[in-house]
């Protein structure tokens, strides 16, 4: 198996987060990963024509503010809308350890990361 390099976007328009993402691509990135929970407005049938044409290579992530991300709705508002992303059928879903969706079966053909995140120090390799 070879490396990938995946490039996290990060913008507050969708318009705005394709450019980046054709940027990344053309600049060699193998997948990207949509941080649609800095989105200003997230719609999903418009992030579902950006899926729809990278499928393969493309990470959704809609990242909680409990988890330092950006989404500052209710849990179940989140939960939600990654139910209606999925069906979109990315290649992977981001997902936190912590969150309730992430024993949920979401979407044939996605693969699921599950996230966890320490803000206070570095593991060690043990």
């Amino acid at each position: 198996m070879r490396t990938q390099v995946c490039v996290s976007i990060v913008a507050d328009s969708l318009e705005s987060m394709e450019s980046k993402v054709e940027k990344a691509l053309e600049m060699g990135a193998d997948l990207v990963e949509l941080r649609l929970d800095y989105l200003r407005r997230l719609d999903v049938d418009e992030v579902g024509r950006l899926v729809a044409r990278l499928r393969n290579r493309v990470i959704i992530t809609l990242r909680p503010s409990w988890e330092g991300g950006g989404f500052t709705g209710s849990e179940e508002e989140r939960m939600e809308t990654i139910r209606n992303l999925a069906a979109l059928s990315p290649a992977y879903i981001d997902l936190e350890l912590r969150s309730r969706i992430v024993e949920e079966r979401l979407a044939k053909g996605s693969r699921i990361i599950v996230s966890w995140h320490d803000f206070n120090s570095t593991p060690s390799s043990e």
